[in-house]
Parts: C-alpha cells; sequence; structure tokens
C-alpha cells in the first residue's frame, strides 16, 4: 500500500498506520489518538467514536432476537450468535486444547478448562 498506483499511502503521523484515503487518516486521528466520542448511547450514556460503533452497542440494549435456531428453536440477537450456537447441535469440536488435546465446539469452553484443568498453562 506504500505506493499503490504512484503515490504515497496516507499514513498517520502518532504512530505510522496506513491508510486508503487522507480522510480516513483524520477520523483515526480524532478517535484513536484524542479520545472524540460524540456518540453517546442514550440508554446507558457510555460513547462512541461514530455511528456504527454505537449501532453495535444497541444489539446490548435490544430484545429482538430474529435469528432462530432450526434444531431447538432458541433464537439470537445476530447470525453470528447463531451460527456459533449451531456448532453446539453439530457437534463441530474445533477449539482443541494444546496441552491434553480434547476439544470443544466453543471457545469459551476452552477457555474454562484450561483455567481448571491447566492453570499454570494460561498466558
Amino acid at each position: 500500500m506504500e505506493q499503490q498506483h504512484g503515490w504515497k499511502a496516507p499514513t498517520c503521523d502518532a504512530c505510522g498506520k496506513k491508510f486508503s484515503y487522507p480522510h480516513q487518516v483524520l477520523k483515526h486521528h480524532k478517535y484513536y489518538h484524542m479520545g472524540e466520542k460524540n456518540h453517546t448511547c442514550e440508554q446507558c450514556g457510555q460513547a462512541f467514536p461514530d455511528t456504527k460503533s454505537l449501532k453495535q452497542h444497541m444489539f446490548k440494549h435490544s430484545d429482538v432476537r430474529d435469528f432462530r435456531c432450526q434444531y431447538c428453536s432458541k433464537a439470537f440477537k445476530t447470525p453470528k450468535y447463531l451460527r456459533l450456537h449451531v456448532k453446539i447441535h453439530l457437534n463441530d469440536k474445533r477449539c482443541v486444547c494444546p496441552v491434553c488435546q480434547e476439544a470443544f465446539v466453543q471457545t469459551a469452553s476452552l477457555k474454562y478448562h484450561m483455567s481448571k484443568r491447566h492453570p499454570d498453562y494460561i498466558r
């Protein structure tokens, strides 16, 4: 990205991060280096740097669960949460303990296992 299409990529002077467009550098600097957060949640008062972050946060306050499991009818707020849940029904054990090779469906289960069975290996 340094010399993409014959021009030098816009770069943040503070941290060296590179961007595709100059306006992205300004936005990055305001949010990450100056801590500007002008978008506030009306329900809890937490502030965010942009509307996208605020919108993602609003899921926490929502009771809408439009994504329903085809196996047990449990409902979820996002497709991602549904996909993670369906792995339980499919017994998709991709999270493998690096110490004893026991496999788990969810990362949280592996973390719990590590804390109980192999506490010395936790970083």
